[in-house]
Parts: C-alpha cells; structure tokens; sequence
C-alpha cells in the first residue's frame, strides 16, 4: 500500500477490504484505517454483523491489496450505519481501551499487554495459525503468550506450548478485540 493511500483513507471514515500476502486470498479485514507508524498501520475491524470487532495492527508490507469501492463494502456501510443508529456499533467500548495503548512501536505495545495481563492475537508470517494468549514475556525481539493455558481452556487434551514468537515475523497484532475481551472476562470471572 502506497503512503499515498495511507494519506488519503486514515482517518477519512472509508470503509476498506484490505488483503494480506501471507493469508488466503480469500480472507481479508473489512474496515477502517485509524492510524500508522513507519512498519505498521491500524484498522478499525468491522465484524460480520457491522459492529466494531478490534482494533488490528498490520504490517505494512504484508498489504497485497486495497478495495475502496464494492458491493461488500456498500451492504456493510448500511450494517454500520444501523448498528450506530441504534447505538451497538461499541458494546464492550474497545473505542476506550484502543485508546489507553501505547502505540509508538511494536514493543511498547506488548510490553503494555504484558503490564496489564492483556490477551492478544497474533499472525507470524509463514504461519497458517493465529496465536492467542495472554503475554507473559517480551524482549527486544521475542514475545512469549500462554497459548498453552488459552488453548486448553477450549480443549482440555491441547498439547500447545508456549513458544518465544520473533516480533519482527509478526505481521498482525489483534491490540484490542471482542473475542480477547470476553476471554479476559472469563478468566476474571473463574478466579
């Protein structure tokens, strides 16, 4: 993506489909471009049913493609609109949460998560799998989640382990989201 295009849509309220390199060609994020850095930018994620789903750091250079204008796009500008009208476009006001994160740099940020015992997802190139759990470790290169305690809480026979993941392979980070959220939720509830 061009930083032409970065210029034009951040902030500018255009709903976008954004196609990664690294996934199938299918799967896309459908949403809105909030902010950048140098090597990452920020997208407002739209869910299937119009509402905010998270907000998604992507690589920059992981970008394949940018739609701007389709029939996709139009119904779910009709979705967005009615889940604000009737003031459920936020439920669990990631809005606010978004906004406490610092955003300056890949490391910053998990090291935020890791302060605050935040779960988060993330994409490694060359991975087909998401990773999700809670970050317990950073380093100037690695992050380490509990996947292995995120994973079995949905399948008790789980062998995931937890694993240093090298932050410069990452090319998604899910900051804030709706699964991430109930999930933390969960684990307050159990305690």
């Amino acid at each position: 993506m061009k930083q032409v295009l970065f210029d034009k849509y951040q902030n500018k309220n255009v709903l976008l489909q954004v196609y990664s390199k690294s996934r199938n060609a299918e799967d896309f994020l459908l949403g809105y471009l909030v902010s950048e850095t140098v090597d990452y930018c920020v997208f407002e994620a739209i869910d299937e049913y119009g509402a905010l789903d998270a907000y998604v750091l992507y690589q920059k250079s992981d970008i394949e493609d940018v739609i701007t204008k389709s029939k996709y796009i139009d119904i779910f500008n009709s979705y967005i609109a009615l889940q604000k009208q009737r003031g459920l476009f936020d439920p669990f006001n990631l809005q606010t949460k978004y906004a406490k994160v610092p955003q300056d740099n890949i490391n910053d940020l998990l090291n935020y998560h890791c302060n605050n015992g935040n779960v988060v997802s993330l994409n490694i190139a060359g991975h087909d799998l998401s990773n999700t759990g809670k970050v317990i470790a950073v380093s100037e290169d690695y992050v380490i989640l509990d996947q292995a305690s995120y994973y079995r809480d949905w399948d008790p026979d789980s062998n995931v382990s937890n694993q240093a993941l090298e932050i410069s392979r990452i090319t998604t980070i899910d900051i804030i989201s709706k699964d991430n959220f109930l999930y933390e939720n969960y684990c307050k509830l159990r305690k």
